[in-house]
């Protein structure tokens, strides 16, 4: 390459850093994220690197954005709209910087950087589940029934979440690297676990599709697949009823929510049934409304806290929040159907690739295989479409979103057979 050695150095820096700023918070890694942009926009710029920005990939990347800035000029809050849609181009010029500086040492640094990360937050699990004072990083509630694991720094409950979007990537980079497998498998193991204790009941379930995907698309016979998912899944089920902290988190209060009210505890109603929970539920009325009204481009980005806050709402107490919880459903009523189906052709894209991938009868033969396969499977988890989600324009999300975009358009350019 053309840069200059110590800026080389540099970026390796960043490559280790991101994945473990994630841990921090939002504002780190959007940052860390931003500054490898410019280095990338920079150098080529000066023409000391060359990138071909006219690839079908980022090409559909940048019609979501136009399109997405669009709603937003359209939209009855344009400013706060535009928070969310006018500097999203930067996780689109992310993916280009990221694949372009995926050297193979960089790859090492940014694998050490996901281990670190794990190790951390595992010990930081720990003392939230021992409920041990943490006094180096300020006082929060400690892990209680119905309570979950916070980050480090903040109190952002999505420690699991965090987890599981990053488990298919080190899995991934593990195996390119050929990283003793007895170490994956502690890693793996550990890393599952703490999502299962973390509370998130939406990993957890994540955490299954991940195990299952990942051994589907082994060469093994059909028969041992099934028998090593039917064995992780009773795994789970056993750490679940190991203590009554995970029993009431995972059984006890996922009947309450699918079959009562809010207001209830416990009494469960079976013929009233909830989509996840009487919140989600009213959430996914509102968004529903909202995208009646607005059919052909939504409301705009980030404009669900304040549809959900008109009159004719008022009696779904539960019902307005930042946003409804659910990627497709917030792009239906902030988007409209448009902005839908770009997120839908871009999931169907990445799921034949996946199919295609593991018809191969994935022996592992070569190592880019290892990142175009679970890049493409933490893909699929990040979008899983039966499963409440996240802020879909949430820039913390955004980067745990488009790494393994990032690295799947790096596999997709230098893998003929994708």
């Amino acid at each position: 390459m053309l840069y200059h050695f110590k800026l080389s150095n540099f970026i390796t820096l960043l490559f280790f850093l991101i994945p473990f700023s994630i841990g921090t918070g939002p504002f780190l890694p959007d940052l860390l994220c931003v500054i490898l942009s410019i280095i990338f926009l920079y150098l080529n710029f000066s023409k000391r690197a060359k990138f071909d920005f006219f690839n079908t990939f980022i090409i559909f990347f940048f019609l979501f954005y136009f399109y997405i800035l669009f709603t937003s000029l359209i939209s009855d809050n344009i400013l706060l709209s535009l928070e969310s849609s006018l500097f999203y181009f930067r996780f689109i010029i992310f993916v280009t910087a990221f694949s372009f500086f995926f050297s193979e040492n960089n790859k090492k640094f940014f694998l050490y950087g996901i281990i670190l990360l794990f190790i951390f937050i595992f010990f930081n699990s720990l003392l939230q589940f021992f409920q041990i004072d943490q006094f180096i990083f300020g006082e929060y509630e400690f892990y209680k029934p119905n309570n979950r694991f916070h980050l480090p720094f903040t109190d952002e409950l999505v420690v699991g979440s965090m987890l599981i979007k990053l488990l298919p990537i080190f899995v991934g980079l593990a195996f390119y690297l050929q990283i003793n497998k007895k170490i994956i498998l502690i890693i793996s193991f550990l890393v599952s676990i703490n999502i299962i204790f973390s509370g998130e009941r939406s990993s957890f379930g994540l955490l299954l599709i991940f195990l299952s995907l990942s051994f589907f698309s082994t060469g093994l016979s059909m028969r041992k697949k099934m028998l090593y998912v039917a064995i992780s899944f009773i795994l789970s089920i056993g750490i679940i009823f190991s203590n009554n902290v995970t029993k009431n988190r995972y059984i006890d209060s996922t009947l309450a929510d699918f079959f009562s009210s809010i207001n209830t505890d416990f009494n469960y109603n079976f013929d009233r049934v909830n989509i996840f929970s009487e919140a989600h539920t009213q959430h996914y009325i509102i968004a529903y409304d909202i995208f009646k009204n607005n059919y052909m481009f939504g409301s705009g980005p980030k404009t669900f806290r304040e549809e959900c806050k008109k009159v004719k709402y008022s009696n779904l107490q539960y019902g307005c929040t930042t946003h409804p919880h659910h990627s497709y459903v917030q792009l239906l009523s902030e988007t409209g159907v448009f902005g839908f189906i770009f997120l839908l052709i871009f999931y169907f894209f990445i799921l034949v690739k996946y199919i295609k991938l593991a018809s191969y009868k994935f022996k592992f033969s070569k190592k880019m295989d290892y990142l175009a396969l679970f890049s493409s499977i933490a893909i699929l988890i990040n979008f899983f479409p039966f499963l409440p989600s996240g802020n879909f324009f949430n820039n913390w999300l955004n980067v745990l979103y488009f790494v393994p975009i990032a690295i799947f358009f790096y596999s997709f350019n230098h893998k003929e057979n994708l």
